[in-house]
């Protein structure tokens, strides 16, 4: 996702962004890196008084690589989805700073969730992208009969390789039919679990 799109979705959200720092102008290799970002930001992170409540100020920060969200001295990102101390960072403090923003609901308003983001669509599309993963690292071919623009799917058939058929057997004998994206996906976590018992099975007898 590309920062206008991110920041589009933010606002729609009722989540404001100011642009406070910004090194695109600069080669990558002499752009800061997060830590030495976190190091110059610290007073304006530390915690201050609004009515008699402490509070932080939550910045947005992109590097090279992805976004990463700093609250304080606590960091989330995609490979960090619970809030972990920026000292206890394992990987990727000296990735390059592109920017940040601060991030900010404004007087009268509260975070809201768009109706587009409720639509039906989006779990049929988190399925799908889930089941199509799964289907390639178990070397299962997937099938869809037809697609609507709405979202909502037909019979999908699932069809073993006959590699894999020949070490672990058919699971589905004549029904290699599933009706939507999520009985695909349960069916593929069904059928991974079942290959992890076989391979323990064979792993004992050997």
């Amino acid at each position: 996702m590309h920062t206008r799109e991110l920041l589009t979705t933010l606002k729609m959200c009722n989540i404001h962004a100011d642009e406070v720092w910004n090194e695109t102008h600069k080669p990558v290799q002499r752009r800061s890196t997060i830590k030495q970002w976190m190091n110059m930001s610290k007073h304006d992170r530390s915690a201050r008084s609004i009515d008699g409540v402490m509070t932080y100020n939550t910045y947005l920060v992109r590097t090279t690589r992805h976004f990463q969200i700093v609250q304080g001295d606590f960091y989330l990102d995609n490979h960090n989805p619970d809030p972990i101390l920026f000292s206890d960072l394992k990987n990727g403090k000296r990735q390059r700073m592109e920017g940040v923003h601060r991030l900010f609901i404004p007087d009268g308003m509260q975070v809201k969730i768009p109706d587009e983001a409720n639509k039906a669509q989006h779990d049929w599309y988190r399925y799908r992208r889930k089941a199509k993963a799964l289907a390639r690292n178990l070397d299962i071919t997937l099938d869809p009969d037809h697609e609507y623009d709405e979202g909502d799917f037909g019979t999908v058939w699932t069809y073993m390789s006959d590699k894999h058929e020949d070490i672990y057997g058919d699971p589905w004998d004549d029904e290699h039919y599933c009706h939507g994206w999520k009985d695909v996906f349960i069916r593929l976590t069904e059928e991974r679990a079942r290959r992890v018992r076989l391979d323990l099975i064979a792993h004992k007898n050997n």
